[in-house]
């Protein structure tokens, strides 16, 4: 007999992911920034609006769904991300921001 628009779930169980981790720390650049280079440019960048709350983006960005689904199940979130961050350090008149990786593990 086929399935088709049929559907069945065997065996699945809610997952309490407090009880495998309960933190989960988060890095990265603009795609992933909730505000935080907005903040340090005291809201000079990015200009909201037309950007979200000082993100690069039109709305909440991937880390804010993620954080909210984790907090949700007793897990923290620590989100360092800064928009125009790079993996090397830059000069300044070479135009790049003041900050690399290595600012947010310190």
């Amino acid at each position: 007999m086929p399935l088709a628009g049929r559907s069945r779930v065997i065996g699945v169980r809610e997952v309490h992911f407090s009880n495998l981790f309960s933190k989960i720390v988060i890095f990265g650049e603009s795609l992933t920034d909730i505000g935080i280079l907005y903040g340090m440019f005291k809201g000079f960048m990015p200009k909201s609006p037309p950007y979200y709350y000082g993100r690069f983006c039109n709305g909440p960005v991937w880390a804010d769904d993620f954080a909210h689904f984790y907090q949700n199940k007793g897990v923290q979130t620590h989100n360092f991300a800064v928009g125009g961050v790079t993996c090397i350090a830059h000069s300044l008149k070479d135009m790049y921001l003041p900050y690399n990786i290595s600012n947010m593990i310190i």
